[in-house]
């Protein structure tokens, strides 16, 4: 069994031929309509419809959390950085106490002790070295020193108790500002999504208004549509009665003959004989005589 093959040009050449001889075909189908109801009026207006999905409630929260998101952000880090300013001068504060207390501790017990010394010198001077009055003296400065000593960690110790109090009262402070901003925060972030849930009911409103509007257009249209395609069907009617038969099948086939001329004069002659003479179609629209007029100029 032998194959033939064609080349990409020649089949892209028959697809071409093929589509255009559909279309004259297609075209004394649209004759022959015509003639049977008349021209029908276009019905289609291919108006578009709005097709709006709202969003969902979470993507509702999630825009207004992200709309605030910088208010949030910058709201919870000013209270943050506010009380840890003063948490950070408290602690300076009891650390200073501290140093302060190590620095004055110091200082009395140089002190004493330059006492002391002076006071056994003194002694040793006046030959009292050994007896109970300089010994009783010294005990005396210790006593003091201890006395004094005590009393400077007793205050140190109070003022570093209220330093850390002070510091606990503001830790305190600072979650009910965190609080307090949490429920502001809130009542803006249902203010959003309010706004935002109006703007959708408003655009909702909006895209049922068009549609409806569209629909009632295209009700409309279709309903003048289908009074002129009945008022062009019985125009036909009567056409028919007043002319008989004949004289449509030759306006039909008259108007065919035009377009196929049109046609076959886009081809050239080899072409144009060979499709007129092997496809029936042509006849059985064109009619016998202007199949063979048609025929008669191909071959001239």
């Amino acid at each position: 069994m032998y194959q033939y093959l064609f080349d990409d040009n020649t089949t892209q050449k028959v697809k071409d031929n093929t589509l255009k001889t559909q279309s004259v075909l297609d075209k004394f189908s649209d004759i022959d309509k015509k003639y049977t109801t008349g021209n029908k009026a276009e019905t289609n207006l291919n108006l578009q419809k709005i097709d709006y999905v709202a969003p969902t409630k979470e993507e509702v929260k999630s825009k207004a959390e992200n709309s605030l998101l910088g208010y949030k952000n910058n709201g919870i880090e000013k209270i943050n950085s506010n009380y840890d300013l003063q948490n950070q001068q408290i602690s300076d504060a009891v650390k200073k106490a501290k140093e302060n207390e190590i620095e004055q501790k110091s200082q009395i017990e140089k002190t004493y002790a330059s006492v002391k010394e002076n006071a056994k010198n003194d002694a040793i001077k006046r030959g009292l070295a050994r007896s109970s009055i300089i010994v009783n003296k010294l005990d005396n400065y210790d006593n003091r020193m201890l006395s004094d000593l005590t009393v400077l960690a007793s205050e140190t110790n109070d003022k570093i108790f209220s330093l850390n109090t002070q510091k606990n009262t503001l830790e305190l402070e600072k979650n009910n500002a965190l609080k307090a901003f949490d429920i502001e925060y809130a009542i803006k972030l249902q203010d959003k999504i309010d706004s935002i849930n109006e703007d959708i009911s408003k655009k909702e409103q909006s895209v049922t208004k068009y549609n409806n509007e569209i629909a009632e257009i295209e009700a409309k249209w279709n309903r003048d549509a289908e009074k002129e395609n009945y008022s062009r069907e019985q125009d036909m009617a009567n056409f028919f009665a007043k002319y008989g038969s004949y004289t449509i099948e030759t306006l039909k086939r008259d108007e065919k003959y035009q377009i196929a001329k049109d046609y076959f004069a886009s081809l050239d002659k080899e072409n144009a004989l060979k499709e007129l003479t092997s496809n029936s179609a042509y006849k059985e629209n064109l009619g016998p005589v202007n199949y063979e007029k048609l025929l008669k100029e191909l071959q001239e």
